[in-house]
């Protein structure tokens, strides 16, 4: 899909529903495919993307010009490494609900809404994580739960499947990719 191709951004009337923050440090052409596949999914009318740029020494801010004004990018002078880099993003952030992602994430369709969607529904839930899937549709990671006993389990693979098959179902507390 050619950058022409992607949906022009619509002024955003008030606070947006979502702010997508997305940490990118180089891999432009990752960050090109994460902004691509997150474009088609969101009505850029009720959605904000902030791209930070953790001092990045490729072309990725040569990428992320051609996104013109589909994007806000905060350009760090230094590499703030995962956990600042998305402070800044979330201190930028104007959406009721932020999403965090990685900058080699490709969303697939329907996958924002359904997160939006899940949040609207339940008022329970603080944070939600999406599954991670291998390109070959192998479950990389699908979340992850502290128990009370501060033992925590990777929902991940076949352990995954055996809650889903017995209906087992708890809140995502620990995510790499979030909505919050």
């Amino acid at each position: 899909m050619e950058l022409a191709d992607l949906p022009p951004k619509l002024p955003i009337a008030g606070e947006p529903r979502c702010s997508i923050i997305i940490l990118a440090f180089n891999k432009a052409g990752y960050t090109a495919l994460c902004l691509r596949s997150v474009l088609t999914e969101i009505d850029s009318a009720a959605a904000e993307i902030i791209v930070v740029d953790n001092a990045s020494t490729d072309n990725t801010s040569e990428v992320l010009r051609k996104f013109g004004n589909r994007t806000d990018v905060i350009r760090n002078k230094d590499n703030l490494r995962f956990v600042d880099g998305c402070n800044f993003g979330a201190a930028a952030a104007k959406g009721r609900y932020l999403l965090f992602l990685n900058n080699d994430t490709v969303v697939l369709p329907g996958a924002i809404d359904t997160l939006l969607e899940s949040v609207d529904r339940d008022e329970t839930i603080g944070a939600i994580g999406p599954i991670f899937l291998y390109p070959d549709g192998r479950i990389q990671e699908a979340g992850g739960i502290v128990w009370r006993d501060a033992s925590a389990d990777l929902l991940a693979g076949e352990a995954r499947r055996d809650r889903e098959r017995t209906g087992w179902h708890a809140p995502s507390i620990t995510c790499r990719g979030q909505l919050c």
